[in-house]
């Protein structure tokens, strides 16, 4: 376990590599794939919430299919009616998507504004700037689609007035032009990061809030140095 980040939020190492496939988080609502049980308590630890347990459309790679925004869950339209009455009865508010992609968290990114896909149709991109009333841009990272996976906008705990709350990770091999547009799009700061020894899609290696960050098991000292460097930078 690593020694917990004094200014901002706590690290901890998870179990597995690619640990942000298996949940989301919000500063409310932490929601884990029902395989992670094992992972309860330190998610608990380090985000400050009470993990749920659930499934989406079956499966527990809940980062995948859903994007948590407060206690807002948009959900793809493979979702199973007992899984959004189960969320429902959690206090979310659930906006199922109608849309032919259904890996919407890899197509998704949420801060104070929403960078969607370019993959993603108008009418789709309408549907999810509606469901979470916000505005809504266009684009890629490092010329992919999948932004949602290579941006994660961190959370603030609810009721902070710390500059935490205006940050967020990026793929470490984002352009200085498409870094300026997705700061822009999402209303935050972005640092460059990868994860689990190089992985750019940085999301899938990452779970938690501002109050405190999973890493993936394979992340590096390096990674976990600029995760680190990121932090104090906003606190100083």
């Amino acid at each position: 376990m690593l020694d917990p980040f004094q200014k901002v939020m706590k690290l901890g190492k998870a179990t597995v590599p690619a640990i942000g496939l298996y949940g989301c988080c919000s500063s409310e609502i932490c929601l884990l794939g029902r395989d992670m049980a094992h992972a309860v308590p330190q998610v608990k630890r380090i985000t400050g919430l009470d993990p749920i347990l659930c499934s989406i459309s079956g499966s527990s790679l809940l980062g995948i299919f859903a994007v948590l925004d407060g206690k807002n869950i948009l959900l793809p339209q493979t979702v199973l009616p007992q899984e959004v009455v189960f969320l429902e009865q959690q206090g979310l508010t659930c906006h199922i998507i109608e849309a032919k992609e259904t890996a919407l968290g890899n197509l998704i990114a949420v801060g104070q504004g929403i960078l969607a896909s370019d993959e993603l149709s108008a009418v789709v991109k309408k549907r999810v700037r509606q469901a979470l009333d916000k505005p809504l841009r266009p684009g890629l990272i490092a010329g992919l689609p999948q932004v949602g996976q290579l941006a994660m906008p961190l959370a603030a705990p609810q009721g902070s007035s710390n500059s935490a709350s205006s940050f967020g990770f990026v793929a470490a091999t984002i352009s200085d032009e498409e870094l300026s547009y997705a700061e822009s799009a999402l209303g935050l700061r972005l640092f460059r990061v990868t994860v689990n020894r190089g992985v750019v899609h940085m999301r899938s290696g990452l779970l938690g809030n501002a109050h405190g960050l999973l890493i993936g098991s394979a992340c590096t000292p390096i990674e976990v140095q600029q995760l680190y460097d990121a932090s104090l930078e906003m606190t100083s």
